[in-house]
């Protein structure tokens, strides 16, 4: 197939790209903000240690970082002042920014949207009590860290594919009558894209849709903030509602195949942003760019996948080890007076390797991957109204007494997993601690395991079918992710040793490599002073 023009949407894009590259985002003549390169790899130092200690997907480490920085700042710091600047160089010392390339005018633009989210959180406190402030200051917080990096122009290329493929897909996409209404299945489709195109989390789609709700909240005066605070509950409400929207899940699935040859797009696109649009009208060109851009792609995401397991299997690990510890011996010696060597072993180094065996069994996709990518990115480009539709249908209503009969038959083999465990365990003289953990650790490895994985399945847009052996070990591992899932969802934010870095180390830490810097700063005045 030939792309004989390309689509206005995609010209539209391009356009995006070709405003933000590194030459044309910040004037070369503005002056930079600059940081010391030895603190600098302190800092990077302790944030490699920190992520690795609290495991988070690779794309959404920098934008965790800004959240954790700016909680520190505003929860614990005592002063509030130049709290744009410092969040910046602390950014830059620890290598989410590029050194000397972020121009000083962000600074007070940063500060602008910190002391908005800090009115807000002081006006839900003064109108909804001590309590609202609470439940809702880390959230905004969270919400505060991506508009910080929108502002640094970090995310802008995300924004545009985001809303190109939105326009795209549109069309496409048709909605049975009980779906809901034509502007809430639109939404639920924006919320898919960000799902399954740029992996958004919660915090990210939250802050679109807190600007679609209030479209000047980027611009908001004290009225407006205001206007929100008195309306945060409602607000609250319906943003974890929309997110919670079952069809936002269903459309992410139907869209797989779209999401990923935009995704391949965008790499072809940012091989040369200005050459872009004369690459993809020419067919031979346009290929040989595909098939260099899914090389590199498929070789990045390996090499993602083990950096994911590096850092996943060194947190399971350490955190093993303290448990271990902290309960599993205590409760040997103290309680039971004895002392089994071969529980405690396999608890320890079982997390771990179960970890590595499951994310490395994702294959990188082949050589047919590849070109059904192609056929769907020329399809997307041309416009071509051989593009496929999406007929979404309603969910399928069953019986109360088929609904009975599945409750039970699922709890059945809810009993018949996680027996068979127990029994195999008591067998290893596990007593009932180590069991406990064996099968936490089980689930939630299980769990983080397959989304590691799933980086490199991702990438596959063709389907393919399970073997018997492999269906029947998914149905009886079933409950085990599922509680993986639970498990994971509920307590990720309950990580006693990132709280102690954060709470204990990183603030006294943080503020030495400050003073250091400040010194060194001075030092080098001094110098040119006397030179």
């Amino acid at each position: 197939m030939e792309i004989i023009s390309v689509r206005p949407e995609i010209k539209k894009l391009i356009g995006v790209f070709q405003r933000t590259t590194p030459v044309t985002l910040y004037d070369p003549d503005e002056p930079k903000i600059q940081v010391n390169h030895i603190m600098s790899e302190i800092s990077s130092f302790y944030e490699k240690v920190r992520n690795a200690i609290d495991y988070s997907e690779e794309h959404l480490i920098r934008q965790n970082a800004i959240h954790r920085i700016l909680k520190r700042r505003l929860l614990v710091s005592v002063s509030r002042k130049n709290i744009g600047k410092s969040l910046i160089s602390e950014l830059i010392r620890a290598k989410y920014l590029e050194n000397n390339f972020v121009p000083e005018s962000k600074i007070s633009i940063i500060e602008d949207v910190i002391k908005k989210y800090i009115l807000l959180i002081e006006i839900i406190g003064k109108k909804k009590g001590i309590q609202a402030k609470l439940r809702y200051s880390d959230w905004l917080i969270g919400i505060a860290a991506c508009e910080i990096e929108e502002k640094l122009d970090l995310i802008t290329r995300n924004n545009a594919m985001i809303n190109s493929l939105f326009e795209i897909m549109q069309p496409q996409v048709c909605y049975m009558s009980d779906e809901g209404t034509e502007v809430e299945c639109n939404l639920q489709l924006y919320i898919a894209l960000h799902r399954s195109l740029i992996k958004s989390d919660h915090s990210i789609i939250a802050y679109h849709l807190l600007n679609l709700s209030y479209n000047q909240f980027r611009s908001a005066d004290a009225t407006l903030i205001e206007e929100i605070a008195e309306n945060i509950d409602s607000l609250a409400r319906k943003i974890k509602h929309d997110l919670e929207n079952p069809l936002s899940f269903k459309l992410s699935k139907m869209l797989h195949h779209s999401t990923i040859c935009f995704t391949f797009l965008r790499d072809v696109i940012e091989q040369d942003e200005h050459t872009a649009l004369e690459r993809l009208v020419s067919p031979g060109i346009l290929d040989v760019n595909l098939r260099k851009s899914a090389a590199k792609r498929y070789q990045s995401t390996s090499e993602k996948l083990n950096r994911s397991i590096v850092n996943s299997v060194i947190y399971i690990f350490v955190t093993k080890i303290i448990l271990a510890f902290i309960l599993e011996l205590p409760y040997d010696f103290f309680i039971l007076k004895e002392f089994h060597p071969l529980p405690l072993t396999i608890n320890v180094l079982f997390p771990p390797v179960l970890m590595f065996l499951i994310a490395r069994s994702a294959r990188v996709p082949s050589a047919k991957n590849t070109l059904a990518i192609m056929e769907g990115i020329k399809k997307i480009v041309s416009g071509s109204d051989d593009l496929p539709e999406y007929l979404l249908k309603g969910a399928s209503h069953r019986s109360l007494v088929k609904q009975v009969f599945f409750s039970i038959t699922y709890i059945v083999l809810y009993l018949i997993t996680f027996g068979a465990i127990i029994s195999a365990l008591k067998g290893l003289d596990f007593n009932i601690v180590s069991i406990f953990l064996f099968i936490l650790f089980l689930c939630v490895v299980s769990f983080l395991g397959i989304k590691i994985r799933r980086s490199v399945k991702e990438l596959n847009v063709l389907h393919t079918k399970d073997g018997i052996i492999t269906s029947l070990f998914e149905f009886f591992f079933l409950p085990v992710l599922e509680i993986g899932r639970w498990v994971s969802v509920k307590f990720s934010k309950i990580n006693v040793f990132a709280f102690a870095l954060d709470y204990i180390l990183e603030a006294p830490l943080k503020s030495v490599i400050e003073i250091v810097e400040e010194w060194f700063s001075f030092m080098k005045e001094k110098k040119e002073d006397i030179y």
